[in-house]
């Protein structure tokens, strides 16, 4: 029994990481998306 515990939680810990950085990667690709807005925008004003 204590193993069926321990790989319980092994793998809501693990299920946990893999959700925490997805969410890190979004963010990431949110934050790349918006620096080349502001590239393509300063491009177009001449800068």
């Amino acid at each position: 029994m204590p193993n069926n515990t321990t790989e319980a939680l092994a793998a809501l810990v693990k299920g946990h990481s893999a959700s925490r950085a997805a969410a890190i990667s979004q963010a990431q690709l949110e934050q790349l998306n918006s620096l080349l807005e502001l590239v393509e925008k300063r491009q177009r004003v001449g800068w």
